[in-house]
């Protein structure tokens, strides 16, 4: 088992699992920048200790830590295509489940007025060859044949 920078193995040959290798990262960063720090004091100069602690402690401090933060940066970036391509996805389902169910409720519509239509017509056809089903104040009253009567 190898040691690499961003990867659990060496926190699980510590024994330390669950725990992720670039938070002990830190604190050899700390470590070292406390070092050179204390080797910064000890120059003889200010100058010289300021030189001392940017060129054995911040810069290259930054710049290992810059690259061991490169696979992290790898994952959080192809993670975020990964969640944009889902959301991309779950967008477009959405769309056509909307317009899916749009395109249902017209066609329901639709049908919905030619049955009513269809009913309508249906009930005013009956009413007009069925004069049993027209209300008798509304049916026209028969006259009555003065031949039949006087024949009585």
């Amino acid at each position: 088992m190898s040691i690499h920078a961003g990867t659990g193995d060496f926190a699980y040959c510590a024994g330390l699992s669950g725990v992720r290798f670039s938070y002990y990262m830190y604190i050899v960063a700390i470590a070292w920048i406390y070092v050179v720090l204390m080797m910064s004091i000890t120059e003889r100069t200010a100058v010289a200790g300021v030189m001392t602690f940017l060129f054995y402690g911040v810069i290259p401090l930054t710049i290992v830590l810059y690259l061991m933060g490169t696979p992290q940066r790898k994952r959080n970036r192809h993670r975020a295509e990964q969640v944009k391509g889902m959301l991309t996805a779950k967008d477009a389902t959405m769309q056509f489940n909307d317009e899916l169910v749009e395109s249902n409720r017209e066609s329901s519509q639709a049908s919905n007025q030619d049955s009513e239509q269809k009913t309508d017509q249906k009930i005013d056809s009956t009413l007009l060859t069925e004069p049993a089903l027209v209300e008798p104040a509304l049916q026209p009253k028969q006259q009555p044949d003065t031949e039949t009567i006087g024949k009585k």
